[in-house]
């Protein structure tokens, strides 16, 4: 689910993992990572906009040597069903451990009020 794509350091797109059809933009110099990034940090990450779209992951790299461009990104729906997908045993043993809690907790909370039910039924008998 990662695409990728090679910039000039100017934002133009020498090279990309997407159909060219595919691409919206052979500029990308609108990107946050031009913008407001890379003049402060040669690499990083964010969350926002990206080449295929606004609701994206991207990790950009800037090279040393040459003045090119790496932008990584995958869409955060992507990245939230792949991790769902990993931890969903530890989810539903965790809701499982939930629900076993909430039971004995009615549990005591019945048995509770029992015991004091008939608490006041000796105390009225022996009054």
């Amino acid at each position: 689910s990662y695409d990728a794509v090679i910039a000039s350091d100017d934002g133009q797109v020498l090279a990309s993992s997407i159909f060219v059809r595919d691409l919206p933009l052979h500029d990308v110099s609108s990107l946050p990572v031009f913008n407001s990034l890379l003049p402060h940090h040669e690499r990083g990450s964010y969350t926002g906009p990206g080449v295929l779209g606004p609701d994206r992951i991207v990790a950009y790299r800037a090279s040393r040597s040459r003045p090119l461009v790496v932008i990584v990104e995958e869409p955060k729906s992507a990245a939230f069903a792949r991790w769902f997908a990993g931890y969903y045993p530890f989810l539903a043993v965790e809701a499982t451990m939930v629900l076993l809690a909430l039971s004995l907790t009615w549990v005591a909370w019945r048995s509770l009020r029992s015991r004091e039910a008939a608490r006041r039924a000796v105390d009225v008998a022996q009054e």
